[in-house]
């Protein structure tokens, strides 16, 4: 029995930093691929939607909470569960633009 919450990426699932990246760059950002080079993690391109998803809130987290600017609603945004549909359009709507904002993912 697998029991492994965080399995690699199927052929099929959702590859959720490219995603985010396409959301940022249809956004205005001026570099929406800067982010991924930064992530903690080497290719999160392997890895399921969950630990992608897991990753991606844990970047953004971190970046939004030493802003300057008060972040407390986008952070709350960064779901953990859910429906990936759900996720990226709350992610579209709510995050991208304070990242925009504030020359975030650079």
């Amino acid at each position: 029995m697998n029991t492994n919450p965080f399995p690699d990426r199927a052929p099929d699932d959702i590859d959720l930093v490219n995603e985010i990246t396409n959301l940022l760059s249809a956004a205005g950002h001026p570099a929406p691929y800067n982010w991924e080079n930064q992530l903690a993690m080497a290719n999160p391109r392997t890895l399921g939607p969950n630990l992608q998803r897991f990753i991606i809130n844990r970047y953004w987290r971190v970046k939004m909470g030493i802003c300057e600017q008060n972040s407390t609603m986008e952070r709350f945004c960064l779901i953990d569960s859910g429906e990936y549909k759900d996720y990226l359009e709350i992610f579209k709507v709510n995050v991208i633009p304070f990242i925009i904002k504030n020359n975030l993912g650079m």
